[in-house]
C-alpha cells in the first residue's frame, strides 16, 4: 500500500508541493507555540522552594520634616534605631504573630521582590553569579519555609547562627555547580572576595513562578542605624486566620501604636497579594501571548482541515472509481489518511531544519536567568527540541489524520455512479 500511496502522491506532486510548503510554516509557527507553552507549563510545575502562606510583609517610614507631627528631637540616626526596635517588638506583640524578621527591601532578599542583587561566588578563579539573599534572623527560615536539603526540615536551618564564623547557606543549584562530585556543607567558598563556609544547602528556589530556579545563597547582614531604612518587617501568622480578616485589625488596632517617634506605619500586604502584583505584568503577557497563540494555532487548524477537505473533495470522482474497481471503504479512508500524514511527515523535514537554526542560534528563552546548566529539560535546549517537535507533529498529525478523514469519511459515502456523474 505504501508504495502505491507514494506513487499516487507523486503523481499529484504539482498540487501537493503548495500543501507541502503550508505544511512547512504551519509547522514551525505550531513549533513555536507548543515550545512556548511547554516552557511555561514545565517551570510552572517546579516547586517554588518556599512557602508564603499567612506571611505578610510590613513596611515603616519616617515622617517628613515638613509634616506638624515631625519631631526633631526623635531625628537622629541611634534614636531612630531604637525606635524602629520599639516597632519591631510591638508587630512581635501582635496577636497571632508566630515569628518576624526584618528583611532587606533592596536585594530581593524575600520572595516576590521586585529587587534584586547578586554577586559572584566560587572556588578559587571558578566563579559564577548567584542571587544574594541577606537575612537578618533565622526566623527568616521560619517564616518562609525554606528548607533544608538534608531533612526536609526549615527548622534545621533556623538553628544555623550565620552572624558567626563566615558561615552561608546555599541552594541545590549552587552546590550542584561549586562541588559537582561530593558533599558542599562545611567546605570554603569565596564571594565578593570574602572567605565563606557553606553550613547547609536548601531546595532551590524560583524567582517568579513562570522562571527556572536560580542558584542563591543566604547570608547575614546587620540593620544598623544607618541603614535600617532599607528594611521592612516579614512575619507568619497563625493558619487559622484569614488575610484579609488579619489585615483589617491590624490596621485598626496598630496604626496609631506603631507611630514611634518619627516612624509611622506605611503599610501591610499579604505575600500572597506582593506575588499578585509582582507577577502582574509577566502574567498579563503571558495571558496575551498565549490568546494570540491559541488564535494562530486555531486559524492555522481551520487551515489545514480546508486544505484536505478541499483535497479530497476534488477526488470524490477518483473515490467512485476506486469504490466501482471493489475498494473497501474504510480501506479507501485509511489510504487518504496516511497519504495526508505521509505528506506531514515529508513537510517536517525542512521545517525541522529551519527550527535546528534557530535552537543552534539561542533563539529560544527559557523565561528565568542562570538556566543553561541546571539539569531542567526547559534549559536543555536539544532535549527540549526533540520533545517540543515530537509534540508538534503528533499534534499537527491528529489536526492533519481528522481533516483527511472528514471529507474521506462524506466522499466514500457518495455512490460510486453519483460520484462517477459528477465527474
Amino acid at each position: 500500500m505504501l508504495h502505491h500511496i507514494f506513487k499516487q502522491v507523486w503523481a499529484q506532486r504539482k498540487y501537493n508541493t503548495w500543501i507541502l510548503i503550508e505544511l512547512i510554516l504551519v509547522f514551525v509557527l505550531a513549533w513555536y507555540i507548543v515550545d512556548y507553552s511547554f516552557v511555561l507549563m514545565y517551570n510552572r510545575s517546579i516547586p517554588e522552594g518556599y512557602d508564603t502562606q499567612n506571611t505578610f510583609l510590613i513596611r515603616y517610614d519616617v515622617l517628613p520634616n515638613s509634616s506638624r507631627q515631625y519631631n526633631p528631637q526623635e531625628a537622629d540616626p541611634i534614636t531612630m534605631f531604637d525606635n524602629v526596635q520599639r516597632f519591631m517588638d510591638a508587630v512581635r506583640a501582635f496577636p497571632g504573630v508566630e515569628y518576624s524578621t526584618f528583611v532587606d527591601q533592596y536585594t530581593g532578599s524575600y520572595p516576590y521582590a521586585g529587587s534584586y542583587s547578586n554577586g559572584s561566588i566560587g572556588i578559587d578563579s571558578s566563579e559564577f553569579y548567584i542571587h544574594m539573599r541577606n537575612i537578618q534572623s533565622t526566623d527568616y527560615f521560619r517564616i518562609f519555609r525554606f528548607t533544608s536539603l538534608q531533612d526536609n526540615s526549615f527548622e534545621r536551618l533556623a538553628q544555623i547562627d550565620l552572624r558567626t564564623g563566615n558561615k552561608l547557606i546555599i541552594s541545590q543549584y549552587a552546590a550542584r555547580k561549586l562541588f559537582p562530585e561530593g558533599s558542599a556543607i562545611g567546605q570554603p567558598v569565596k564571594m565578593h572576595d570574602k572567605h565563606y563556609i557553606v553550613a547547609e544547602v536548601t531546595y532551590d528556589q524560583k524567582r517568579f513562578d513562570f522562571f527556572q530556579p536560580e542558584p542563591a545563597a543566604f547570608v547575614y547582614k546587620a540593620i544598623t542605624p544607618e541603614n535600617f531604612s532599607d528594611f521592612a518587617i516579614a512575619i507568619r501568622v497563625k493558619e487559622d486566620i484569614p488575610e484579609e480578616l488579619f489585615i483589617e485589625r491590624f490596621y485598626d488596632e496598630m496604626n496609631n501604636k506603631l507611630k514611634i517617634g518619627n516612624l509611622y506605619l506605611d503599610g501591610i500586604d499579604s505575600f500572597s497579594q506582593i506575588r499578585i502584583d509582582m507577577e502582574d505584568g509577566l502574567t498579563n503577557e503571558i495571558r496575551t501571548r498565549t490568546a494570540l497563540m491559541i488564535f494562530f494555532l486555531l486559524n492555522m487548524g481551520l487551515g489545514v482541515i480546508g486544505t484536505f477537505w478541499f483535497r479530497n473533495q476534488t477526488r470524490k470522482s477518483e473515490i467512485g472509481l476506486r469504490m466501482a474497481l471493489g475498494s473497501n471503504r474504510k480501506k479507501l479512508q485509511f489510504q487518504l489518511v496516511l497519504e495526508s500524514v505521509l505528506l506531514l511527515t515529508a513537510a517536517m523535514i525542512p521545517a525541522l531544519l529551519i527550527i535546528f537554526g534557530a535552537v543552534q542560534a539561542d533563539l529560544i528563552g527559557t523565561l528565568g536567568a542562570y538556566s543553561t546548566d541546571s539539569g531542567l529539560i526547559t534549559a536543555n535546549k536539544w532535549l527540549r527540541f526533540l520533545i517540543t517537535a515530537g509534540i508538534t507533529y503528533i499534534l499537527l498529525a491528529v489536526i492533519v489524520a481528522i481533516s483527511a478523514w472528514i471529507p474521506a469519511h462524506q466522499a466514500s459515502k457518495v455512490h460510486p455512479v453519483e460520484a462517477l456523474r459528477d465527474e
